[in-house]
């Protein structure tokens, strides 16, 4: 799991051993930069800070290769972004769209494409539109974009056709949220209210339900949370259920007297929602959460910034169905799928299985995870395990690697397996890159150098260093968490 706070103090934190590896970025101060997973399974991430005073965001566009574990550099945006969302499109492409640029209030109204293939960044000037930081940015059924609020403020729920550069109006209400998830392809719920730090003003306990599969698509309320919270995560979990963590009852992020401690599950049969477990520490603003591959939930971090108490700290949630009964086991499947093509899925269960769910690798920071969807797949049981399709296109899945589990009739999940939906085409060769953190500005030119690599532009950054379980704590790492991704 690949993790940071500021500056260039990117770490792998091992699940298994519960320790900690420095991965540091050479070149972007990746505070608050969006990121999201490529097809082929490496993370970018656009943008950043700018410590230099020349203005806020970046155009700084860096990838981190896992099986390396190493930072390539790749082509700058046209524009700098600090707060952006990535989103990764059904063609592998990665839509970049918001993030500041010299202030607060200069927000980057042009949307841009990266294509991986070719390196190579497309303005899209006719799809020209002023949309708050952070979005929350989905791919809809018919392979359009749609945003469905915001981080810090609530706003005008819209569709961006890709193909025309046209934005339309969904619903002209401004419907408050401060988390979001699609909870089915075309289908969203986001709850709370959305804030940043030093707001005034009550967090909400309200929740809302959109369905773009409708003919006449609007917001509706669903049931409302057991507490008012902002700056929480809500997460998609493996039998369908959403799981909400962290956040507080005001819009300050400041007072830890105020956080919620007790998550809370909905169930979109329903509407309902259900109070579980309370974790232990206060997760307000920066606080991540991120669904695991064993159906735990890794919640984590919260602080960075004034006035905010930091939590350089971790919990993993272990939701209810984890206490229902043995769990199913996935004994095989293929690593690679094809679109709309059958695929096999070993299980010793077969005869017990009520789903089979899609769940992207979660890319998570500021409330939303940039890469998250969910789907349910439709399949058959055979003698030696069950039949599944893979999803019928890329606008229902965009390529990249997924958790696939299996859930029983009485809600229990495997342990996930991961597969991947490929993109057409071949990807661009990886570089390893030498560390050259806490080099000096002339060592790191000649190692640099000396590595067949060009030294660009150099940015200089400061450090700083029901029935339901917490596991608590986790191996502390020296910096609150600010930006999580699996």
């Amino acid at each position: 799991m690949l993790t940071w706070q500021q500056g260039s103090q990117a770490t792998i934190w091992d699940p298994a051993t519960r320790s900690f590896a420095g991965v540091p970025d050479p070149w972007a101060d990746l505070l608050c930069a969006g990121h999201t997973f490529l097809a082929d399974g490496r993370l970018i991430t656009l943008g950043g800070w700018d410590r230099s005073g020349a203005g806020l965001g970046l155009t700084e566009v860096d990838i981190f290769e896992p099986n390396t574990q190493a930072w390539i550099r790749a082509r700058p945006m046209a524009f700098k972004r600090w707060y952006p969302t990535a989103t990764r499109l059904p063609d592998g492409r990665i839509l970049a769209v918001s993030g500041a640029r010299n202030s607060l209030t200069d927000i980057v109204d042009i949307p841009e494409v990266y294509d991986p293939a070719t390196d190579t960044w497309t303005s899209l000037t006719a799809a020209t539109r002023a949309i708050p930081m952070y979005p929350f940015l989905f791919v809809l059924p018919d392979g359009g974009v749609i945003s469905v609020g915001n981080s810090e403020v609530a706003s005008r729920t819209q569709t961006l056709d890709l193909s025309t550069s046209t934005w339309t109006i969904v619903d002209n209400r401004l419907i408050d949220g401060g988390s979001a998830v699609m909870f089915q392809p075309g289908k969203f719920m986001k709850a709370g209210t959305a804030a940043d730090s030093g707001n005034a003003g009550l967090a909400a306990p309200t929740a809302f339900v959109l369905d773009m599969t409708q003919p006449a698509p609007a917001w509706q309320p669903t049931g409302s949370m057991a507490f008012p919270r902002s700056f929480h995560n809500l997460t998609m979990l493996p039998d369908g259920t959403t799981l909400v963590t962290g956040g507080g009852t005001d819009r300050s992020a400041f007072n830890t007297a105020n956080a919620i401690l007790a998550a809370e599950v909905w169930s979109p049969a329903s509407g309902a929602w259900t109070t579980l477990a309370s974790m232990v520490t206060p997760r307000l603003y920066h606080s991540t959460a991120l669904l695991l591959p064993d159906a735990r939930v890794l919640v984590a971090g919260g602080g960075s910034d004034t006035g905010v108490a930091d939590q350089p700290t971790a919990e993993i949630f272990s939701p209810p169905y984890l206490f229902k009964g043995p769990r199913p086991t996935i004994a095989a499947v293929g690593s690679t799928l094809a679109y709309g093509t059958p695929f096999t899925v070993a299980t010793p269960d077969n005869a017990s299985i009520a789903s089979v769910t899609l769940i992207p690798t979660g890319s998570v920071t500021h409330a939303f995870n940039q890469n998250q969807a969910f789907q349910t797949l439709a399949f058959e049981a055979t003698p030696d395990g069950l039949s599944v399709t893979a999803p019928a296109n890329a606008n229902l899945a965009p390529p990249g690697y997924y958790m696939l589990f299996i859930v029983n009739s009485i809600g229990v999940p495997s342990v996930a397996a991961f597969v991947n939906l490929p993109a057409s085409g071949t990807p661009p060769p990886t570089v390893s890159v030498p560390n050259v953190v806490n080099a000096t500005q002339a060592v790191a030119t000649t190692t640099i150098t000396n590595a067949g690599l060009t030294v660009g532009p150099v940015t200089t950054a400061a450090s700083a260093t029901a029935r339901s379980r917490w596991s608590s704590p986790l191996a502390r790492d020296s910096s609150p968490s600010r930006c999580r991704t699996s």
